[in-house]
């Protein structure tokens, strides 16, 4: 069963993270030289429930620079959390993920939601999310 409990940062309409509720969008990248493949994961996401956890302070990062539609980057070993520009951080993805990146980018902005990457250094991992915005 999904759990539908959602909350919002004063008349903004971002979606709260609930641990049952998965993301629009969440694509592993497994490439080699030939190229890249695009899956949905099917295991339980080990990010998922740090993202809920500072769900808030996500929110309030990407709200505080809105209007330029940042990509947001989340650190889930050091709990750090930095909004890029999107083209920077776009640009300085490596060849086989930044035309996927950039493809996922448009559509998010495009349905008014918010993108996300998941960079844990330890595991030398970077995973993108996408997360939609409560309709008003």
């Amino acid at each position: 069963m999904v759990n539908k409990q959602q909350y919002s940062l004063p008349n903004q309409g971002i979606q709260r993270r609930a641990k049952t509720v998965r993301p629009l969008m969440l694509a592993v990248m497994l490439g080699d030289a030939d190229g890249i493949e695009c899956r949905m994961d099917q295991k339980p996401d080990p990010y998922l429930q740090k993202i809920d956890e500072y769900w808030g302070e996500i929110a309030s990062m990407y709200l505080a620079f809105e209007k330029k539609r940042p990509i947001i980057e989340f650190d889930p070993n050091r709990i750090r959390i930095i909004a890029y520009p999107a083209k920077e951080y776009l640009n300085g993805l490596s060849d086989r993920t930044r035309s996927y990146a950039k493809k996922k980018y448009r559509e998010a902005i495009a349905a008014g939601a918010i993108m996300l990457f998941v960079r844990d250094e330890q595991k030398e991992i970077l995973r993108s999310y996408i997360f939609p915005r409560n309709e008003k």
